[in-house]
């Protein structure tokens, strides 16, 4: 979960469709609004735009079943993204 768990952007978009358990978004809004959760659950699909600065984590239960959509035939790219403003909880 550790990579998952650090701010980054990927050059497509992050689609994903929670099939079991939840876990959270938090991904960045504008610089008023800063960083927001989206908690997901069983049955919810997410659409995060390509460069847009995110990461997930788990709920307390640790338990999530996800599908990811790829357009990249190289999977999961993660591109770090610093971002002084951002503190996690």
């Amino acid at each position: 979960m550790k990579k998952f768990e650090q701010v980054h952007t990927h050059t497509e978009d992050e689609v994903r469709a929670i099939t079991a358990g939840n876990g959270i978004f938090v991904i960045k809004g504008s610089d008023d609004v800063g960083y927001m959760d989206v908690i997901l659950s069983a049955g919810d699909v997410i659409s995060v735009p390509e460069n847009k600065p995110h990461y997930f984590t788990l709920m307390d239960n640790r338990k999530i079943v996800a599908v990811r959509l790829f357009i990249e035939t190289e999977g999961w790219i993660a591109h770090p993204y610093a971002d002084s403003s951002f503190q996690q909880a």
